[in-house]
């Protein structure tokens, strides 16, 4: 779901009192990506910096 679709079920008004409950993990980063750029996950290892 989209930051905007779940601000409306939760009824926050504003983005910046919604995104203190947003915690990204490293996990759900390297999975966006992927998916993003078409790529299996077992396949590619990933290093933020």
């Amino acid at each position: 779901m989209s930051a905007e679709e779940v601000m409306t079920i939760t009824g926050h008004k504003d983005y910046q009192s919604f995104k203190r409950y947003v915690k990204i993990t490293e996990q759900r980063k390297k999975t966006v990506m992927l998916k993003a750029w078409g790529g299996e996950l077992s396949k590619v290892k990933l290093k933020v910096i």
